[in-house]
């Protein structure tokens, strides 16, 4: 993929163990290319600086459908319990 900007700038932070697990997690979850490009457009967006991209949307539709399935596991775990 040929970036058009090239990115000269390294932001970088530190996370303790937790964190770093969390943020596996969900670039797990959400199928992030990499930890770069998830914490790139998170930031992004949430900064103001530019609508989500379609990456991101995708993240998210991906995490509310992780949410709904897990909702529909608990139900048929109800319903099966009664």
């Amino acid at each position: 993929m040929t970036v058009l900007r090239p990115r000269r700038r390294l932001v970088n932070f530190r996370l303790n163990d937790d964190e770093y697990a969390i943020l596996q997690a969900a670039c797990d979850r959400l199928r992030a290319r990499s930890f770069s490009d998830f914490a790139r457009d998170a930031v992004m967006y949430y900064a103001g600086f530019r609508e989500a991209s379609l990456e991101t949307v995708i993240w998210q539709l991906n995490d509310l459908r992780s949410a709904i399935d897990e909702l529909l596991g608990r139900l048929g775990a109800k319903k099966g319990g009664r």
